[in-house]
């Protein structure tokens, strides 16, 4: 069982560098980068991450870290150049049959997703980015 997550994009793929622009270049309209806010308020998120403010209007709240699996809207912001970021996993699968290679497959899943995102999010802080558009997951067997 293989599975690759690969993120391949021509563009920027670093976006939304919060708290790294001056205040004098924050005079972009909150609807032009709200599509990379939180919709909850900060008190409910329902579950844990790191909120720091918008680096574009300084009002709205983005996590530290944004994964999309769409391109970057025409109105955010990029900073900083685009590039190929990958990320492999590989686990040997069983030769099982029917019901039993099913359960097989459905157990690796969980185990095999968290390792592609560990690795995607480690690979981002190195590379001093803060977000992926275009995400793509590839699953072989």
């Amino acid at each position: 069982l293989g599975f690759m997550a690969e993120l391949d994009t021509s563009g920027p793929v670093s976006g939304i560098m919060p708290g790294r622009m001056p205040g004098s270049e924050a005079k972009i309209l909150q609807s032009e980068c709200s599509v990379c806010h939180i919709p909850y308020l900060e008190s409910s998120v329902p579950f844990p991450i790191k909120l720091v403010k918008c680096g574009q209007c300084g009002r709205g709240k983005v996590p530290d870290i944004l994964l999309t699996t769409v391109e970057p809207p025409p109105m955010v912001e990029i900073l900083g150049q685009g590039g190929l970021i990958q990320a492999r996993v590989l686990r040997l699968k069983k030769d099982l049959k029917g019901e039993n290679n099913a359960r097989e497959v459905s157990d690796a899943l969980p185990f095999m997703e968290y390792e592609i995102h560990r690795q995607l999010v480690n690979k981002l802080k190195v590379k001093g980015m803060n977000a992926i558009f275009g995400l793509t997951v590839d699953l072989s067997m």
